[in-house]
């Protein structure tokens, strides 16, 4: 939970991750609320069944971590096992002000 208008100082995710305000299905509903309502009128059920699959598989690719991490919402995408590690070194970059890359 946050993110970079919470400002901090560094921003790390698992490749698992999901990203995004809201559950694909809710925010599909929401944002595409009158596109499904003109489909499902206009050419029935199986034609807003395939909009809402579509618009899904949409949502689902953009809320992975390796979009967030290309447009730099992210500081890396890194694996469950290195999370100590990659905690730690970042714990003693703010704190004493170090630069360098993580191991």
């Amino acid at each position: 939970m946050g993110g970079r208008p919470t400002r901090p100082d560094f921003l790390y995710a698992w490749p698992s991750a999901e990203l995004g305000f809201m559950a694909p299905e809710t925010g599909i509903r929401t944002i595409h609320r009158r596109r499904l309502e003109k489909v499902l009128a206009e050419q029935g059920p199986a034609a807003h069944a395939a909009l809402v699959e579509e618009l899904t598989a949409e949502w689902i690719s953009e809320a992975e971590p390796w979009e967030a991490a290309a447009n730099l919402s992210l500081d890396d995408v890194i694996e469950p096992a290195q999370t100590r590690a990659v905690i730690a070194t970042s714990i003693d970059i703010a704190s004493h002000g170090r630069t360098g890359g993580i191991r």
